[in-house]
């Protein structure tokens, strides 16, 4: 089966087989199963394809699995199927399939609404502490969000999930509504959500690139210069953002992109942020200044709507 990849997927124990050939895999299975008799344990199989936890997926532009000679693992036959998700992750057989599928932009609703509910956990339990304490806490507490190195970076919905980061940034510190973005990022010691996520996908990247797996480069080999792909389109959109030529070039700056500020601001507007972070303050009561609160949300309000 020349440039045909198969797969077996373990669901029970999130394992994952690459093998080049139908043989291959089935030896790797043998060896698999010579393991798990040794060590007492079994993998999850059904003498019905249908309850077997573990699949096959078959990689290939020419072939099609009903054509494919079934593998065993533990006596019983696993069957061959077009898509499966692996740790929350869709994987599909589909060449073609578009990068962003549905159970894709599902996932990075779930992660926003998810970062939003600890947010929230977080706010209310920390909130009467330093905003800059608090967004930190926010940062270790609420951005986990597993599979992101997985995500289009040019998606709508991934755009959606960096300005519920800005809406966090200003809730915190308790601004209006139409902050600019500009001020937020110098309003907090920790780089914004967008750059973190850019960061995870080069160090995702790079874990690829350094990899001793032969299948594992000869995939990232095919996707990586193809925009059609989810990796090649996120490696093209990251290139041009910071005006990068190489995957080299990318890796090797990885914690420049993580820690890289996403808006600049001008000299001129410099002496805004210790003048919001001040009004700020006086209005949670950290700080004392001659001023209620309406004529603290009226100056704030005009100097950070400018």
């Amino acid at each position: 089966m020349g440039g045909t990849f198969v797969g077996a997927f373990g669901y029970a124990d999130d394992v994952i087989l690459l093998a080049p050939t139908r043989l291959a895999l089935q030896n790797m299975l043998n060896i698999c199963q010579a393991f798990a008799t040794r060590c007492s344990m079994q993998f999850s199989t059904d003498p019905i394809p249908s309850k077997s936890k573990t699949k096959c997926m078959l990689f290939s532009r020419y072939f099609n699995s009903e054509f494919v000679e079934k593998v065993y693992l533990d006596g019983n036959p696993l069957p061959w199927v077009n898509s499966a998700k692996h740790l929350g992750n869709l994987i599909t057989t589909d060449i073609n399939y578009q990068f962003m599928s549905p159970d894709s932009k599902k996932d990075i609703r779930q992660k926003r609404g998810i970062f939003f509910n600890k947010f929230h956990q977080v706010l209310q339990q920390f909130g009467q502490y330093h905003p800059q304490l608090v967004i930190r806490l926010v940062s270790v507490y609420a951005t986990a969000l597993y599979g992101s190195c997985l995500w289009s970076l040019t998606s709508e919905d991934f755009e959606k999930l960096c300005k519920a980061w800005n809406t966090a940034v200003k809730l915190v510190w308790d601004l209006p509504h139409g902050t600019h973005t500009r001020y937020l990022e110098s309003l907090s010691e920790i780089p914004h959500l967008e750059s973190t996520l850019e960061g995870r996908f080069v160090g995702f990247l790079d874990g690829l690139v350094k990899s001793s797996k032969y299948v594992i480069g000869l995939i990232l080999s095919q996707s990586a210069t193809n925009i059609s792909t989810l990796t090649g389109n996120n490696i093209a959109h990251l290139l041009s953002k910071h005006s990068l030529r190489t995957i080299g070039e990318l890796c090797a700056n990885k914690r420049q992109i993580k820690n890289m500020r996403r808006t600049k601001i001008d000299v001129d507007d410099e002496w805004r942020i210790n003048f919001i972070e001040e009004m700020s303050l006086a209005k949670k009561g950290m700080i004392e200044i001659d001023f209620d609160r309406d004529d603290l949300e009226i100056i704030l309000k005009d100097v950070s709507l400018t």
